[in-house]
Protein backbone atom coordinates (compact mmCIF):
# COMPACT_ATOMS: atom_id res chain seq x y z
CA UNK A 1 0.00 0.00 0.00
CA UNK A 2 1.26 3.16 -1.01
CA UNK A 3 -0.42 5.72 1.22
CA UNK A 4 -3.90 6.78 1.24
CA UNK A 5 -6.40 5.08 -0.95
CA UNK A 6 -3.99 3.85 -3.18
CA UNK A 7 -3.08 0.16 -3.42
CA UNK A 8 -1.14 -2.00 -5.80
CA UNK A 9 -3.16 -5.65 -6.46
CA UNK A 10 -2.96 -8.51 -8.61
CA UNK A 11 -5.89 -7.91 -10.91
CA UNK A 12 -5.66 -11.87 -11.55
CA UNK A 13 -7.57 -12.20 -8.39
CA UNK A 14 -10.37 -9.74 -8.71
CA UNK A 15 -12.51 -12.74 -9.49
CA UNK A 16 -11.48 -14.96 -7.05
CA UNK A 17 -12.45 -12.08 -4.31
CA UNK A 18 -15.28 -10.46 -6.55
CA UNK A 19 -18.05 -13.16 -4.88
CA UNK A 20 -17.36 -12.82 -1.70
CA UNK A 21 -18.03 -8.56 -1.13
CA UNK A 22 -21.34 -6.87 -1.69
CA UNK A 23 -22.47 -5.49 -4.86
CA UNK A 24 -23.17 -2.04 -3.13
CA UNK A 25 -20.46 0.83 -3.08
CA UNK A 26 -20.26 4.46 -2.24
CA UNK A 27 -21.86 5.42 0.43
CA UNK A 28 -23.01 1.31 1.04
CA UNK A 29 -20.07 1.12 3.08
CA UNK A 30 -21.32 -0.53 6.23
CA UNK A 31 -18.96 -2.71 8.11
CA UNK A 32 -19.54 -5.11 4.53
CA UNK A 33 -16.47 -5.38 2.01
CA UNK A 34 -17.46 -3.44 -1.22
CA UNK A 35 -16.21 -3.46 -4.58
CA UNK A 36 -13.89 -1.11 -3.49
CA UNK A 37 -12.49 -3.14 -0.50
CA UNK A 38 -11.43 -6.06 -3.49
CA UNK A 39 -7.34 -4.39 -4.24
CA UNK A 40 -7.17 -4.71 -0.20
CA UNK A 41 -8.67 -8.42 0.37
CA UNK A 42 -6.18 -9.34 -2.77
CA UNK A 43 -3.42 -7.59 -0.89
CA UNK A 44 -3.88 -9.50 2.39
CA UNK A 45 -4.24 -12.75 0.44
CA UNK A 46 -0.63 -11.98 -1.16
CA UNK A 47 0.83 -11.32 1.96
CA UNK A 48 -0.76 -14.12 3.84
CA UNK A 49 -2.70 -11.92 6.07
CA UNK A 50 -5.67 -14.00 5.11
CA UNK A 51 -6.05 -17.40 3.19
CA UNK A 52 -8.53 -18.38 0.44
CA UNK A 53 -10.62 -19.82 3.39
CA UNK A 54 -11.04 -16.92 5.11
CA UNK A 55 -12.97 -15.22 2.11
CA UNK A 56 -16.42 -16.72 2.75
CA UNK A 57 -16.16 -15.48 6.19
CA UNK A 58 -15.32 -11.86 5.01
CA UNK A 59 -19.00 -10.81 5.75
CA UNK A 60 -18.95 -12.28 8.85
CA UNK A 61 -18.44 -10.72 12.72
CA UNK A 62 -14.95 -10.86 14.28
CA UNK A 63 -14.50 -10.90 17.78
CA UNK A 64 -11.43 -8.82 19.68
CA UNK A 65 -9.62 -11.64 19.94
CA UNK A 66 -9.55 -12.20 16.05
CA UNK A 67 -8.99 -8.74 15.60
CA UNK A 68 -5.97 -8.39 17.47
CA UNK A 69 -4.79 -11.50 15.64
CA UNK A 70 -5.07 -9.92 12.67
CA UNK A 71 -3.13 -6.71 13.71
CA UNK A 72 -0.26 -8.34 15.06
CA UNK A 73 -0.18 -10.52 11.61
CA UNK A 74 -0.16 -7.16 9.63
CA UNK A 75 2.29 -5.76 12.10
CA UNK A 76 4.70 -9.13 11.68
CA UNK A 77 4.03 -8.47 7.61
CA UNK A 78 4.74 -4.97 7.67
CA UNK A 79 8.49 -5.56 10.09
CA UNK A 80 9.83 -8.04 7.47
CA UNK A 81 9.04 -6.21 4.65
CA UNK A 82 11.34 -5.13 1.81
CA UNK A 83 12.39 -1.81 1.15
CA UNK A 84 13.41 -1.61 -2.88
CA UNK A 85 15.55 1.81 -3.40
CA UNK A 86 14.36 3.21 -7.12
CA UNK A 87 15.99 2.06 -10.27
CA UNK A 88 18.13 4.63 -12.14
CA UNK A 89 18.21 3.15 -15.46
CA UNK A 90 21.76 4.57 -16.73
CA UNK A 91 23.99 1.82 -18.36
CA UNK A 92 24.55 -0.20 -15.08
CA UNK A 93 21.01 0.23 -14.23
CA UNK A 94 19.18 -1.44 -17.17
CA UNK A 95 20.64 -4.75 -16.78
CA UNK A 96 18.51 -5.10 -13.62
CA UNK A 97 15.28 -3.94 -15.89
CA UNK A 98 14.00 -7.46 -15.64
CA UNK A 99 14.04 -7.87 -11.84
CA UNK A 100 12.29 -4.62 -11.52
CA UNK A 101 9.73 -5.82 -13.60
CA UNK A 102 8.90 -8.40 -11.26
CA UNK A 103 8.90 -6.36 -8.59
CA UNK A 104 5.84 -3.36 -9.72
CA UNK A 105 6.46 -1.28 -6.34
CA UNK A 106 9.81 -0.33 -7.37
CA UNK A 107 10.48 3.05 -8.84
CA UNK A 108 12.34 3.10 -12.18
CA UNK A 109 14.10 6.43 -12.83
CA UNK A 110 15.45 7.74 -16.32
CA UNK A 111 18.53 9.75 -16.21
CA UNK A 112 19.39 12.88 -18.56
CA UNK A 113 20.39 11.10 -21.71
CA UNK A 114 18.10 7.82 -21.72
CA UNK A 115 16.68 6.90 -25.17
CA UNK A 116 16.07 3.52 -25.01
CA UNK A 117 12.42 3.60 -24.31
CA UNK A 118 12.11 0.02 -25.57
CA UNK A 119 12.84 -0.96 -22.06
CA UNK A 120 10.27 0.35 -20.60
CA UNK A 121 7.32 -1.85 -22.66
CA UNK A 122 5.05 -3.97 -20.46
CA UNK A 123 6.51 -2.26 -17.29
CA UNK A 124 3.93 -2.02 -14.71
CA UNK A 125 6.31 0.06 -12.15
CA UNK A 126 5.71 4.35 -11.40
CA UNK A 127 8.01 5.90 -13.60
CA UNK A 128 9.83 9.49 -12.76
CA UNK A 129 11.30 10.68 -16.10
CA UNK A 130 14.33 13.34 -15.92
CA UNK A 131 15.82 12.75 -19.07
CA UNK A 132 12.83 15.24 -20.66
CA UNK A 133 13.10 19.28 -20.55
CA UNK A 134 10.58 19.28 -17.66
CA UNK A 135 9.85 16.28 -15.11
CA UNK A 136 7.81 14.33 -15.96
CA UNK A 137 5.85 11.37 -13.82
CA UNK A 138 3.19 8.69 -14.83
CA UNK A 139 2.32 5.11 -14.88
CA UNK A 140 3.07 2.64 -17.85
CA UNK A 141 -0.29 2.68 -19.50
CA UNK A 142 -0.22 6.41 -19.82
CA UNK A 143 0.15 8.18 -23.36
CA UNK A 144 3.25 9.84 -21.43
CA UNK A 145 4.74 6.73 -21.68
CA UNK A 146 6.31 6.25 -25.26
CA UNK A 147 8.48 9.12 -24.10
CA UNK A 148 7.07 12.15 -25.99
CA UNK A 149 4.86 14.87 -25.50
CA UNK A 150 0.93 15.52 -26.54
CA UNK A 151 0.89 17.11 -29.84
CA UNK A 152 -0.94 19.89 -31.41
CA UNK A 153 -1.71 20.88 -34.88
CA UNK A 154 0.79 24.30 -34.18
CA UNK A 155 3.48 22.44 -32.56
CA UNK A 156 4.34 20.21 -29.06
CA UNK A 157 3.73 21.49 -25.74
CA UNK A 158 6.19 23.19 -23.59
CA UNK A 159 5.58 22.07 -20.10
CA UNK A 160 7.37 22.08 -16.77
CA UNK A 161 5.50 19.01 -15.32
CA UNK A 162 3.86 16.50 -17.06
CA UNK A 163 1.47 13.98 -14.69
CA UNK A 164 0.51 11.14 -16.68
CA UNK A 165 -2.11 8.53 -15.44
CA UNK A 166 -4.46 5.67 -16.67
CA UNK A 167 -7.37 3.87 -14.79
CA UNK A 168 -7.66 0.36 -16.21
CA UNK A 169 -11.11 -0.79 -16.03
CA UNK A 170 -10.71 -3.58 -13.37
CA UNK A 171 -9.44 -0.61 -10.97
CA UNK A 172 -11.69 -0.16 -8.03
CA UNK A 173 -10.24 2.39 -6.55
CA UNK A 174 -12.11 5.24 -4.81
CA UNK A 175 -10.93 7.74 -7.37
CA UNK A 176 -8.19 8.73 -9.38
CA UNK A 177 -6.43 12.10 -9.61
CA UNK A 178 -3.38 12.91 -11.89
CA UNK A 179 -2.92 15.75 -9.31
CA UNK A 180 -3.56 15.48 -5.78
CA UNK A 181 -2.72 18.74 -4.06
CA UNK A 182 -3.21 19.08 0.26
CA UNK A 183 -2.36 21.80 2.34
CA UNK A 184 -2.70 21.26 6.26
CA UNK A 185 -3.01 24.57 7.33
CA UNK A 186 -2.38 25.30 11.19
CA UNK A 187 -1.26 29.06 10.33
CA UNK A 188 -3.79 31.81 10.75
CA UNK A 189 -1.86 34.01 8.59
CA UNK A 190 -1.14 32.06 5.69
CA UNK A 191 -3.38 31.10 2.54
CA UNK A 192 -3.56 27.48 1.98
CA UNK A 193 -3.74 26.90 -1.68
CA UNK A 194 -3.70 22.75 -2.68
CA UNK A 195 -3.55 23.81 -6.67
CA UNK A 196 -2.11 27.13 -7.26
CA UNK A 197 -1.90 28.62 -11.33
CA UNK A 198 -0.93 31.98 -11.91
CA UNK A 199 0.13 33.09 -15.57
CA UNK A 200 1.52 36.49 -16.30
CA UNK A 201 1.43 38.53 -20.03
CA UNK A 202 4.77 40.96 -20.39
CA UNK A 203 3.89 41.68 -23.71
CA UNK A 204 0.42 43.09 -25.77
CA UNK A 205 -1.37 40.46 -26.93
CA UNK A 206 0.33 37.53 -24.96
CA UNK A 207 -1.97 35.51 -24.43
CA UNK A 208 -2.72 33.94 -20.96
CA UNK A 209 -4.27 31.88 -18.79
CA UNK A 210 -4.10 31.58 -15.18
CA UNK A 211 -5.62 27.73 -15.01
CA UNK A 212 -7.47 25.72 -17.98
CA UNK A 213 -9.06 22.58 -17.21
CA UNK A 214 -11.00 20.09 -19.95
CA UNK A 215 -13.44 17.52 -19.18
CA UNK A 216 -13.55 15.19 -22.98
CA UNK A 217 -15.62 12.92 -22.13
CA UNK A 218 -18.91 14.12 -24.33
CA UNK A 219 -16.36 14.51 -26.88
CA UNK A 220 -15.01 10.80 -26.53
CA UNK A 221 -18.42 9.26 -26.01
CA UNK A 222 -19.91 11.26 -28.69
CA UNK A 223 -17.43 8.80 -31.52
CA UNK A 224 -19.21 6.16 -30.54
CA UNK A 225 -22.87 7.04 -30.64
CA UNK A 226 -24.62 7.93 -33.10
CA UNK A 227 -25.18 11.91 -32.80
CA UNK A 228 -28.86 13.58 -32.62
CA UNK A 229 -30.81 15.74 -34.33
Amino acid sequence: MDGWDTVHYDTRLVSVVKPYVTPEGFPFYAPDPTPRSIPYVIVALNKGLISRADLPKLRSPVSAVQIRHYADAAQAIRSSAKIRSPLLLDAAGEKYIEEARQNSAQLIVLPSGFRNYALLKGLSNRILDLNAPSLRIFNSASSLSGGKQDYFPLGPLETQLSVGLHVPEDSYAHQSEAIYGIVENASTTVNAVGLWGSASSLKENARVWGGFFNLDYAQRLSRHCPSEA
